[in-house]
């Protein structure tokens, strides 16, 4: 193995379609509570309270920024591989090659065999995932029937440093 082989990779959730939703929702609740404060009136026929809604308001708008922040960081060198999902993770996860039997780039199929995108596991357990968009993934085989799934929007470039580190 080359020691100074290393690939790095940092993937943002940034789907256009994802930060629309969570503006509209945050819009949405911002005017029901304009609506019942300004015009002491709520919104639909059966509004939360202010208090209540302020809450889940507020709960959405922490989330929203949480997302927007939510960042995934790939590492891959001589020692084996780190991947964290950053806030959601205060330690990522670290595989050492001693625990990987194999490994390749592959394509996958995000909604059918995670049920989507960010920090998932498979039917069963076996295969536990973390990507952000795309379907292009590090697959690492840790034995027994279990694997982990990096998503990656570099494949080429991922598959060449494996290559270097003697490990694709």
């Amino acid at each position: 193995m080359k020691d100074g082989t290393t690939y790095t990779e940092t993937q943002r959730f940034d789907q256009w379609w994802l930060r629309m939703l969570f503006a509209a929702l945050n819009l949405v609740f911002a005017y029901a509570v304009w609506l019942q404060v300004a015009e002491g009136r709520g919104l639909g026929d059966d509004p939360l309270s202010l208090d209540m809604l302020v809450l889940v308001w507020l709960s959405l708008g922490v989330f929203t920024v949480l997302f927007l922040r939510t960042r995934l960081i790939t590492r891959v060198d001589a020692s084996g591989v780190h991947v964290r999902f950053v806030p959601w993770q205060r330690q990522g996860r670290q595989v050492p090659w001693s625990q990987v039997q194999g490994c390749r780039v592959r394509q996958y199929r995000p909604l059918i065999d995670f049920g989507g995108w960010g920090m998932r596991s498979s039917m069963g357990g076996r295969m536990e995932g973390y990507t952000t968009s795309g379907d292009r993934a590090l697959e690492l085989d840790l034995g027994e029937r279990r694997s982990l799934l990096i998503g990656t929007q570099r494949p080429e470039e991922l598959a060449a440093v494996l290559r270097a580190l003697g490990r694709g």
